[in-house]
């Protein structure tokens, strides 16, 4: 966030956008966020990949350097006692928690799969 309340999304130290204030009025104060990675079925049943279409043991895609302001709006991390792991679909996608990696890298996660047809 900047001094606007506009919500800047960075790849390394470039700037990629920015999300206008306007559009988050009601996240004063959250109580909880998110990320992570969704697809949608396909009408012939067919789940599509996510990520790079591997899994974390075989090169899944990953964030790191994970990070939000708190309500002081100071940089935090993510403490592994405060989120939860939702798999929905644990035949066709996973994810694999490396919480903190270094400094470089930071809190960071892998997430992927290859869909396909596959059961819960």
């Amino acid at each position: 966030m900047d001094v606007n309340d506009n919500w800047w999304i960075f790849i390394d130290e470039n700037v990629v956008g920015y999300y206008p204030v306007a559009l988050f009025s009601n996240l004063i104060n959250p109580k909880t966020i998110g990320w992570g990675g969704v697809t949608s079925i396909a009408p012939n049943g067919i789940n599509p990949s996510m990520g790079s279409g591997s899994f974390p043991s075989d090169g899944a895609s990953s964030f790191s350097n994970i990070h939000f302001r708190n309500q002081w709006k100071i940089k935090a991390a993510p403490q592994s006692n405060e989120y939860d792991i939702i798999i929905d679909r644990p035949k066709c996608y996973d994810l694999k928690d490396d919480g903190y990696k270094d400094d470089n890298l930071g809190f960071t996660f892998q997430f992927g799969g290859l869909g396909e047809q596959c059961d819960n």
